[in-house]
């Protein structure tokens, strides 16, 4: 018995004055944050489909996540920082600056922390912006962060450097195709403790290999490159990986 691919039926649609490179859904499903690559951020009900505009965080934003059971947007901007604002309102304030492009916004369930990275190190903020603990352990610079739990975080990271592709090695245990690859390091630790938790937990990861856009220099449109590069990367492999149905929107 065959299954009928799944499509996606269009819904609302609205224009913004920006590109949009993130959003993020309210916790009521109601609202979503959208943010612009010239550093416009907007809160846009899809029933009505007018985007609000919150406000701007030049020179351009990276992200944006919303706080679970609250108000709160984050957003990671190419000037460094992490800026906390309130989505009614607009009020904002900087949480966080340096010279590095913040990666990895990820609240946790309860909306009480804020976790993000820059570079090697990773940062914990309270909902207030007030830091809480930072990391520098890691080898590799981070790209990639979720909660598990109240008090534990899983982080991903790749070394790399702006022109070289590591290579992928596949090999064969149980059927199964499986991928090692060098420099490649996912860790689980506890963010009060900061005690590594990966010897404790058995994961396998599926690895695909692009480039990291935040060490690209040069011109706007050239780190912009680098980010449409990336994706059309991993929509290649999500593509290879899990085939795409027939028809519809992807």
């Amino acid at each position: 018995m065959s299954v009928p691919a799944a499509v996606l039926v269009p819904g609302a649609s609205t224009e913004i004055d920006d590109f949009p490179v993130d959003l993020s859904w309210s916790p009521t499903g109601k609202v979503f944050a959208v943010a612009g690559g010239e550093g416009r951020l907007y809160r846009v009900a899809p029933e009505g489909g007018v985007p609000d505009l919150v406000g701007t965080h030049e020179p351009g934003l990276l992200s944006v996540a919303w706080q679970p059971r609250g108000e709160r947007l984050a957003t990671a901007g190419q000037d460094g920082s992490v800026r906390l604002w309130n989505a009614g309102d607009g009020a904002m304030h900087v949480a966080h600056r340096g010279r590095g492009w913040p990666a990895g916004l990820a609240w946790r369930n309860d909306g009480a922390r804020l976790a993000f990275a820059t570079g090697r190190s990773l940062h914990i903020l309270d909902a207030d912006g007030k830091p809480q603990l930072a990391l520098d352990a890691h080898t590799a610079n981070l790209s990639h962060l979720a909660w598990r739990g109240r008090d534990e975080a899983e982080r991903a990271a790749r070394s790399h450097s702006p022109q070289q592709r590591y290579p992928v090695q596949p090999r064969r245990r149980g059927g199964e195709q499986q991928v090692k690859a060098p420099d490649v390091l996912a860790q689980l630790f506890d963010v009060i403790t900061g005690h590594d938790l990966v010897g404790t937990h058995a994961a396998e990861v599926e690895y695909w290999p692009t480039i990291d856009p935040t060490s690209i220099e040069g011109s706007r449109e050239q780190r912009l490159d680098a980010y449409r590069e990336v994706r059309d990367e991993l929509l290649a492999h999500i593509r290879e990986r899990f085939g795409q149905a027939a028809g519809g929107n992807e």
